[in-house]
């Protein structure tokens, strides 16, 4: 069995169930046309049967609840589609294959808070930058961690890196895609990272390299950077 085909399949399931519904990113709403229930609990979990059930932890409010709920609507597209017995089926297991189904749904959760048109949006206004990545965060009211990953993780083919930063430069949230940085959450950032630089521009990362970057100051955070390999 091919993962990455296994993977590209499932995420266009979501894409597709989601187009059906018209992009919700109101999870209740979605939820109901998906016809699940939702209901507090005393931990996040999919309760499978007919209809199916959400519970959602009452220690869980504002963006991260919204987040573990699409995750658990995940849940419910993952087993619906056949992906979840397939990577039961790979790795022999659900201790074994648990790591992947729960990547998997936070990557899922992530397209459905922050689905294609809003994405296809920013990126026209703001370019490929940093500014794209706050411009998701605050319009999809979701974590800046969740914005940073969809759009490093939004193409397959390209090479990318998004950052968040303390005020004392360390790094404090990373995602990478096809594309090697010389540091990694917790490290301090290197000095040729400028504090701010709202456009494009380049600059040296590591000995005899060059990318092409963007950063800007974050209240309460920071910094926030998107790199892209040349």
């Amino acid at each position: 069995m091919d993962l990455d085909y296994l993977f590209h399949y499932f995420t266009q399931h979501v894409e597709r169930v989601h187009a059906a519904h018209g992009y919700l990113s109101d999870v209740r709403r979605l939820a109901s046309e998906l016809g699940i229930r939702m209901r507090p609990g005393l931990h996040n979990s999919l309760v499978w049967g007919d209809p199916p059930l959400i519970t959602l932890s009452a220690e869980d409010y504002g963006s991260r609840r919204q987040f573990s709920a699409m995750h658990e609507v995940a849940h419910l597209l993952l087993k619906e589609c056949g992906a979840e017995s397939e990577l039961l089926l790979y790795f022999g297991d659900l201790e074994e294959a648990a790591p992947a189904i729960e990547g998997w749904c936070n990557h899922a959760a992530g397209l459905l808070l922050l689905p294609r048109p809003l994405l296809q949006a920013a990126e026209a206004e703001h370019g490929l930058s940093a500014a794209t990545v706050l411009s998701l965060q605050r319009s999809g009211q979701v974590s800046l961690g969740a914005a940073l990953r969809r759009v490093v993780y939004a193409e397959p083919d390209r090479r990318l890196a998004a950052f968040a930063s303390t005020a004392g430069r360390r790094v404090s949230d990373i995602a990478k895609l096809n594309f090697s940085v010389p540091f990694w959450r917790h490290d301090r950032l290197p000095e040729s990272i400028p504090r701010a630089a709202a456009q494009q521009k380049t600059f040296a990362l590591g000995e005899g390299s060059e990318v092409r970057g963007s950063c800007l100051r974050v209240p309460g955070r920071g910094a926030l950077g998107l790199l892209v390999a040349p």
